[in-house]
């Protein structure tokens, strides 16, 4: 308890200095760390002088958009990625990863929201340093629901998938509950050890003030509509997306989709 704490102060600190303008300084930053992550910058909005803070270039845009297929058959991938597991939820609602029960409760801590996913099928993307860390919309649909669960904030890395699950599902986590024409869809997205913050475009910075406390938004009948492409938020700072898709015959993942290959946002996830 008393490590979480100092991890979440040294978190804030961290946060609190990837926001500022540091002028020279970030631009020796920034520098550094393409370097060491072999970050392509050609494929970005703005040149290396021109981010205000580490934390505008971690969130860097795209300098052109990626082609969105728009056909009513097809989902797409939200992010760029690596895919880490693809599985299917059980009928009682736990997830089955390396020879361990996850229980799908006690990840999203709603019991309304996960009664829709039983039986359904699942997959984790990771989201490494080098990678665009904007989050975007896989399909036309409603934002119904938002769950914020307090955790920890353990690393999270390629090596740390190849053990346990149990200290990734133990991080903060926001889950979203989408509505599409398919069925319903459950967007979780999963911070870090320097990833305590997740900016969603309808509500902003959640979990701004670092609260102990969980907490849910229901939008009722409303809910937020976006298009499929559109982007939805972004990691401040970030680690990891599970999507979890409603029981349907139609929901199959496509040919490509394969654990320990690399997706970019846009890449055709599911062909209905």
């Amino acid at each position: 308890m008393i490590l979480e704490k100092i991890k979440k102060k040294i978190n804030k600190f961290i946060f609190y200095i990837s926001n500022k303008n540091l002028g020279i300084i970030n631009i020796l930053f920034i520098k550094i760390y393409i370097l060491i992550f072999k970050i392509n910058i050609n494929e970005y909005e703005k040149n290396i002088n021109e981010y205000n803070s580490f934390n505008d270039f971690f969130c860097r845009k795209l300098k052109n958009n990626r082609i969105i297929n728009n056909n009513n058959n097809i989902i797409i991938s939200p992010v760029d990625g690596l895919i880490t597991k693809i599985g299917k939820i059980d009928y009682k609602n736990n997830v089955f990863i390396k020879g361990k029960n996850y229980s799908l409760y006690n990840i999203v801590q709603d019991i309304n929201c996960i009664n829709y996913f039983n039986n359904g099928n699942y997959i984790i993307i990771y989201l490494s340093p080098s990678n665009y860390h904007r989050i975007h919309m896989i399909y036309n649909g409603f934002i119904k629901k938002m769950i914020y669960t307090t955790g920890n904030l353990n690393t999270v890395n390629t090596n740390s998938y190849l053990g346990s699950y149990s200290k990734l599902f133990q991080n903060e986590r926001v889950s979203c509950l989408l509505k599409t024409n398919f069925g319903y869809v459950l967007k979780i997205f999963i911070g870090s050890i320097i990833v305590g913050n997740i900016y969603l475009n309808w509500h902003g910075i959640v979990n701004k003030n670092y609260s102990t406390e969980s907490g849910i938004w229901d939008y009722n009948n409303n809910g937020f509509f976006f298009k499929k492409g559109d982007e939805i938020g972004k990691f401040m700072l970030g680690s990891s997306i599970m999507l979890i898709f409603q029981n349907n015959k139609k929901i199959k993942f496509y040919k490509n989709i394969k654990e320990n290959n690399k997706i970019l946002f846009g890449d055709i996830l599911i062909k209905m």
